[in-house]
C-alpha cells in the first residue's frame, strides 16, 4: 500500500489496490468485505474492520482513518507502523529463542548425558572389574 500511497494514487485506491494482492483467508477479507458496500464511507468499514481483527488491525485503520480526516500523508505513518510491527515481531522471536537453552536442558539431561554415561563409562567399569 506504502508503494501505492507514495506513487500518487488515493487512499481508497491504494487500499483497493493492496486488497487484491491479498489471501482471502486473512484479515484481507474481512476487509475487502467491509469495503464492498458502497453506501459505506470508508472510515467506518475500516474501523469495523480494526474491530474484527485486533490491535494491530485496530493500529493500521487508525493511521489510514486519522489520514483521511485530517489530510496528513499516510505513507510515513505507514513506515512507522511497519517499523513497529517489525520490532515486536523480532521482540517475540528473541524472547522465544532465550527460552530455547531451557526447553532443551530437560531433553540434555534426560537422555544425552544417560547414553554418554552407558556409552563411554559402562564399558570401562565393565572392563576394570571383569578382568
Amino acid at each position: 500500500m506504502n508503494v501505492a500511497l507514495t506513487s500518487g494514487l488515493s487512499i481508497s485506491a491504494s487500499l483497493q489496490l493492496a486488497v487484491s494482492h491479498l489471501d482471502a483467508a486473512s484479515g484481507a477479507g474481512r476487509l475487502l468485505g467491509a469495503l464492498a458496500a458502497p453506501q459505506r464511507p470508508l472510515d467506518e468499514a475500516l474501523d469495523e474492520f480494526g474491530r474484527m481483527c485486533g490491535p494491530r488491525a485496530r493500529a493500521f485503520a487508525a493511521a489510514v482513518t486519522g489520514s483521511l480526516r485530517t489530510g496528513i500523508p499516510l505513507a510515513p505513518e505507514l513506515e512507522r507502523l511497519g517499523r513497529e510491527l517489525r520490532d515486536d515481531r523480532r521482540r517475540r522471536l528473541e524472547g522465544k529463542v532465550r527460552r530455547l537453552p531451557v526447553l532443551l536442558l530437560f531433553p540434555l539431561v534426560l537422555c544425552v548425558l544417560p547414553a554418554l554415561g552407558l556409552v563411554a563409562i559402562v564399558p570401562v567399569l565393565v572392563a576394570a572389574f571383569g578382568a
